[in-house]
């Protein structure tokens, strides 16, 4: 079935929870989600966006501009040569190269250019760093792909692994990608599946042990710095928090540097922007009236607290159509964050052994 958005709903069975322990109700959760996975598969799933892909011989402008010009954050590399797609490019690929040919120029001296093009043209001229030498830089995204008829079951599995780390699945058939599956997808159809777990009382957010130090940069730290902390943590955002209190006042990730790139004006004034800044000028570029995928990218930072039940802050997450959510305490500083692939593995059992396919 169908549900809201396009989300996949199941008719499950009337499940009553007795008190039990902790141990018995999570492993009942897991049998409700994997019963709900693997009653459908990837062929399923509704995929309303075109498939944007890229080649091995595109330059880095070229991929800037495509991502940007199609409002996504990563794209599939085709190889003419060897007749298939070897890999993926995203926006957390272009910000490890930022960082790493910054650092190596700062070291030489030669780190001031005129505006980010010419920043990109004298990366895409070294030739220790080739375009497809850019293809999960990051080590974030590997290109896995499955075929249709998989079960959601077992796409879900991958993508809550933690290592590799992967946000996209693509689905092929006769060697071209007809959708990618994302983990977003994966929580939506758990989200519209809700009452399969609202008799199970997990807690709030603090006694899930979702709690967690959260990668924070001042407000007023300069670009690359914000940069640079998404890079030593191989993390897909950060947080920015005011220099004084502490306290959380934006969300930068990949989308930010998208919306920011994609306007000309900027590009002379990139490296001297501040964090605060970058998030003030993206948010200034949503649209009057935004699709749902321009929406997410633009939206203002969303928040859950340590008490907010962990089946609520799901829902939440799934709604909003956001990657993360940070969670505050009473003076609004971070103490935790919930992403995707959290819920996922929160949700979904992975055994220790994962039958990931080979990635490129």
């Amino acid at each position: 079935l169908i549900g809201p958005r396009g989300c996949i709903t199941h008719n499950a069975s009337e499940t009553s929870f007795f008190e039990t322990d902790m141990a018995d109700i999570r492993e009942s959760v897991y049998e409700q989600v994997e019963k709900i996975l693997s009653s459908c598969s990837v062929d399923d799933v509704v995929f309303e966006r075109s498939i944007v892909s890229l080649t091995v011989n595109s330059t880095l402008q070229e991929a800037l501009s495509t991502l940007t010009e199609n409002h996504i954050i990563s794209a599939p590399v085709y190889d003419d040569t060897e007749g298939r797609f070897v890999g993926i490019v995203d926006y957390n690929d272009l910000i490890e190269l930022i960082c790493e040919c910054y650092k190596a120029r700062k070291a030489q001296g030669t780190h001031v250019f005129k505006d980010v093009d010419e920043y990109l043209q004298s990366m895409a001229l070294d030739s220790t760093h080739p375009f497809k030498s850019v293809l999960n830089l990051s080590r974030r995204n590997p290109y896995i792909s499955v075929p249709c008829g998989t079960k959601l079951l077992e796409v879900a599995r991958i993508l809550s692994s933690a290592d590799p780390i992967v946000h996209r699945i693509a689905v092929e058939k006769d060697g071209k990608i007809v959708k990618l599956i994302s983990q977003s997808h994966i929580v939506d159809i758990l989200a519209a599946n809700i009452k399969v777990f609202a008799h199970v009382l997990e807690g709030s957010l603090a006694a899930a042990s979702f709690l967690k130090p959260v990668a924070s940069i001042p407000a007023t730290s300069p670009i690359l710095e914000a940069l640079e902390l998404i890079c030593q943590n191989r993390i897909s955002g950060v947080a920015v928090v005011d220099p004084d209190s502490g306290a959380l006042v934006g969300n930068l990730s990949g989308s930010d540097i998208r919306a920011l790139l994609a306007t000309e004006e900027v590009h002379y004034d990139f490296f001297k922007l501040t964090a605060i800044q970058v998030v003030q000028v993206s948010r200034q570029m949503l649209p009057k009236h935004p699709s749902p995928g321009d929406a997410k990218a633009f939206a203002a930072v969303v928040v859950v607290h340590p008490e907010t039940p962990v089946v609520e802050a799901i829902v939440k997450l799934a709604a909003t159509k956001l990657h993360r959510m940070y969670i505050t305490d009473t003076s609004g500083k971070p103490v935790g964050v919930l992403t995707l692939g959290d819920v996922l593995r929160h949700w979904v059992r992975t055994p220790k052994t994962v039958a990931i396919p080979a990635a490129n």
